[in-house]
């Protein structure tokens, strides 16, 4: 039985590939995708904050208390628990014009370099995030407004999603690494 070869990092492919893959790493990357999915319904409930919000303000003139800060706690959450299913999905942006035109293995050593250095980015922002997310345990932070809430859960969701897709890039990078593009 003939084995596809594994698309290259940051093709958009990777999900294609990782379904039909067995072991630890696909079902890492369906997680991921799966987080993702459910950061999708912080669009729901923000959805469900603002439009009564908006027809409280209109018609009777008052509003949803704390809907601007629990709306925007929605956002992030929304943003940064897609990162990495959106990253294992192929869904951010690429900018391919150079790359294409390169012969094979020059496209692969620059997708790789991209791959590792978004990479050490994300884990860079991981490790300050997840710092400012401590202080803001330690501190008990909270937004300024007619309703206080809590910032640390949001600034630990900041966090987590930097260091999942960091995991979800390492996983990148040792599929681009290995020549036959499995994860054995």
């Amino acid at each position: 039985m003939p084995v596809e070869p594994a698309p290259e990092a940051g093709t958009g492919q990777e999900m294609k590939v990782g379904t039909r893959m067995t072991g630890g790493l696909s079902a890492v990357e369906r997680g991921l995708v799966a987080l993702g999915a459910v950061s999708g319904c912080a669009t729901l409930l923000m959805v469900l904050l603002i439009v009564p919000d908006v027809f409280l303000r209109k018609l009777l003139s008052t509003t949803v208390p704390a809907a601007a800060e629990l709306s925007t706690q929605l956002l992030v959450l929304l943003v940064f628990l897609g990162l990495a299913g959106a990253q294992t999905r192929g869904d951010h942006f690429t900018m391919t014009a150079a790359v294409e035109r390169m012969p094979r293995a020059a496209r692969r050593a620059c997708r790789l370099v991209a791959t590792l250095a978004s990479l050490g980015f994300a884990a860079i922002m991981a490790w300050v995030t997840a710092m400012k997310a401590w202080t803001a345990v330690l501190r008990e932070e909270t937004t300024i407004g007619v309703v206080s809430l809590p910032v640390w859960p949001v600034r630990i969701a900041i966090a987590l999603g930097f260091a999942l897709l960091a995991l979800q890039l390492l996983l990148q990078a040792w599929r681009a690494l290995r020549p036959d593009g499995s994860t054995a």
